[in-house]
């Protein structure tokens, strides 16, 4: 039979607390903070798409200066012979040739610092494994050795923009022309076609059913291009539509001299879940024998803030203590992370991939001080030595601006993680090599700074993760992991079944194998539901794994790990719509609502994961009080937790999961001076409802529900359903 809670109202305890059946939980908070100054539930940021949730940038085209692209890599090595390197791992490999006069530089071992040039670079080299030969001898360089190489190219194709065969040879990227008071390097190039124009195309807002438009235009918006005729009388066609539906369409005759143009217009697109054509942006040359350049766009809400006003109103909601940036930069260097939007460019650590155009350090930083959340930032482990004064200058500038409490500098994203192996270092021992030395000349010009420093560490096998312990120990980093749990769900699971993928049992034994490698405290850089196991079909997923259960699972989790002293964490991640299923499900569909715990920002609709996040941040920061609980007659407290909280203001708050199937009758006795009168708790028709279908002027179904809170013998009164979590605080 599938659980049905009832409607998580009060139900009428006094009568029942004069009762001698009625088994009561009796909690008090203790003399003494289990804990001081504790941070509020993290957040990954995620990364930064142009088709799914992830538009999350107010100037919506990438690589909008149409500057060239980074490629990066760290080779580990195999059998260093003079001259020539292998890597280790046979599928990292690029085409032949394609690393040849890319920059190199040893990064660990007793050859560190030596650089050069590559010369040639072979895919498959006599013994099977990518090849590399060098430009000087490889001296003191041995088997596990990080070699970092980083090419920089030009590309004719400008990165993150589409162009159809016939108009590929009409473009190109120019360094060194760029319009006036560019912060860039390039332009684009477009001679037109003779007999007809020549055409590039921005898409966005792409992807289609089951999502719908997740990014409607409307409001003011603005559109801004830079252009300047190098031949002949070009006109040029600018114009951003849906479908056969025009926002605006104009053409200008290009003059000698760089000019800006610039189109305000108002979209009136509503929120829909239906599927709507792509946006497309399309710049058009015309003219005989002539030629544009074209150079800095933007495209977006007439705004001055990076990111688009609904995502920072989304966050402002969620109040994450951490925010953490990770969006796949291990193949960028310092420079390029800290460059301003018309300069950046494309980056990537695998050669076949078109590459990552990101958000910057600079955008990222000014949006944590906006929504008060402290800044996790990702140090690429492709990172040389010469690069980390700028990383230290920027942030010791940002923090002089700011005054964070704390920053947190992690290096590389899951170095043990193959998946990310052309851009990390899988070898422990070379991983905690690295990290050990970058931390240290960071040491160096950060001292004084509020910073924490982490060393990322596999979450299944914590024994491997020795020399990792000891590069943390000595560079005084902690060591952080990622607990993500409910990793597969079959077709026809029972409810029952969910119900224990969602609500694992005690958390405390897996911490402890990583409590146990350091003395300081273990950190989570992510953690979510990860169900892209199993056969399950989409359907049935979606009702096990976006309900109003996975709301208070998530909560759970988070607080089984603030109740064993684990306080610093992010969630993962902000924004996703969809993931993919690792097996193939019965109906055929991939599609796996994971990972964001927002479904959309356009209408905007929260997950329940994401309501749980909210919730819980209204009462966690400050003090923390592990609650002392005492049960009455055939009452347990076991799986309950109960959290206090005292904030600076003297502010009392309480926050309680209840991970099982049985109600839980609480009798609290409050320490502040007055008994509140409501609590609130995550509330909806069942724990399968979900905010999944979202319809413009109606209520989701799964809120966050203020209810009243009944007090006897000058204690607070409540019953707690199965499987919820309730927060009562003083804050306003």
């Amino acid at each position: 039979m599938p659980i049905k809670p009832a409607h998580f109202c009060l139900l009428p305890l006094l009568a029942l607390l004069q009762t001698p059946a009625y088994a009561a939980l009796d909690l008090s908070f203790p003399a003494s903070p289990t804990q001081r100054d504790v941070p509020r539930v993290g957040l990954n940021m995620g990364g930064w798409t142009f088709y799914g949730a992830e538009q999350i940038m107010s100037n919506v085209l990438k690589n909008p200066g149409f500057e060239g692209r980074i490629d990066r890599i760290v080779l580990q090595a195999r059998e260093p012979d003079l001259r020539f390197v292998e890597d280790d791992n046979q599928w990292v490999g690029s085409a032949d040739h394609f690393w040849d006069g890319a920059d190199f530089e040893v990064v660990t071992g007793r050859g560190r610092g030596l650089k050069g040039k590559v010369v040639e670079s072979q895919e498959r080299g006599d013994n099977d494994y990518p090849q590399y030969l060098l430009d000087r001898v490889a001296r003191n360089v041995h088997a596990g050795d990080a070699i970092v190489l980083t090419r920089r190219e030009t590309p004719v194709k400008p990165p993150n923009w589409w162009v159809s065969p016939p108009n590929a040879a009409y473009l190109s990227l120019i360094t060194g022309k760029v319009r006036p008071g560019s912060p860039g390097k390039s332009m684009l190039r477009m001679a037109v076609r003779p007999g007809d124009r020549t055409e590039i195309y921005s898409f966005l807002d792409s992807s289609g059913a089951p999502a719908g438009s997740l990014m409607p235009v409307n409001g003011k918006w603005r559109f801004s291009i830079w252009l300047k005729a190098v031949a002949g009388k070009p006109d040029l066609r600018f114009s951003f539509k849906r479908g056969t539906f025009r926002f605006f369409e104009q053409t200008v005759q290009v003059g000698r001299d760089w000019q800006q143009y610039t189109v305000d217009f108002t979209g009136s697109e509503l929120p829909s879940t239906e599927t709507r054509e792509s946006l497309q942006v399309t710049l058009s040359a015309g003219g005989d024998n002539a030629v544009v350049a074209v150079d800095d766009l933007s495209l977006g809400p007439a705004v001055t803030t990076a990111f688009r006003p609904e995502v920072i109103s989304m966050l402002k909601r969620l109040k994450p203590g951490y925010l953490r940036d990770w969006q796949g930069q291990l193949g960028d260097t310092i420079a390029n992370r800290i460059a301003p939007p018309w300069q950046r460019q494309n980056t990537r650590y695998h050669w076949s991939e078109d590459g990552h155009y990101l958000f910057g350090l600079d955008e990222f930083v000014e949006l944590c001080a906006q929504v008060e959340s402290m800044p996790w930032v990702i140090i690429p482990s492709t990172v040389t030595d010469r690069e980390l004064p700028a990383l230290a200058e920027f942030l010791v500038r940002k923090q002089r601006l700011h005054r964070f409490k704390r920053w947190v500098l992690e290096f590389g994203n899951e170095n043990w993680n193959p998946l990310f192996r052309p851009g990390a270092l899988v070898n422990d021992a070379t991983h905690a090599e690295r990290a050990q030395r970058v931390f240290s000349l960071l040491q160096n010009k950060l001292a004084g700074q509020p910073v924490q420093y982490l060393i990322n560490i596999q979450p299944a096998n914590p024994g491997r993760s020795g020399p990792e312990a000891e590069a943390a120990r000595i560079s005084g980093a902690a060591l952080t992991t990622a607990p993500y749990y409910f990793r597969e769900m079959d077709t026809q699971a029972s409810d029952a079944q969910i119900l224990a993928g969602l609500f694992p049992q005690d958390e405390k034994p897996f911490l402890q194998e990583f409590k146990s490698l350091s003395a300081k405290p273990l950190w989570l850089y992510e953690y979510n539901l990860h169900t892209d196991g199993g056969n399950a079909g989409f359907d049935e997923r979606t009702r096990a794994i976006t309900g109003l259960a996975s709301g208070n699972s998530l909560a759970a989790r988070a607080l089984a790990f603030y109740d064993n002293d684990v306080t610093h964490h992010a969630v993962y991640s902000l924004s996703q719509i969809y993931g993919f299923a690792r097996e193939k499900p019965v109906d055929g569909s991939r599609l796996v609502p994971l990972w964001g715990v927002t479904r959309d920002f356009a209408f905007p609709t929260m997950r329940p994961t994401g309501l749980a996040i909210e919730l819980m941040n209204r009462a966690i920061g400050g003090d923390m009080y592990r609650l002392d609980c005492t049960a009455s007659a055939s009452a347990s407290c076991q799986s309950l937790i109960s959290l206090g909280f005292i904030n600076a203001a003297k502010q009392v708050s309480l926050v309680v999961s209840n991970p099982t199937g049985e109600t839980r009758n609480l009798s609290i006795a409050w320490p502040g001076k007055t008994l509140p009168a409501r609590w609130q708790t995550l509330d909806a028709s069942s724990l399968w409802a979900n905010n999944e279908s979202p319809v413009a002027g109606r209520a989701d179904p799964v809120q966050i529900a203020s209810k009243p809170l009944a007090s006897a013998g000058g204690k607070l009164v409540l019953q707690l359903p199965p499987y919820a979590v309730g927060v009562i605080s003083e804050k306003p």
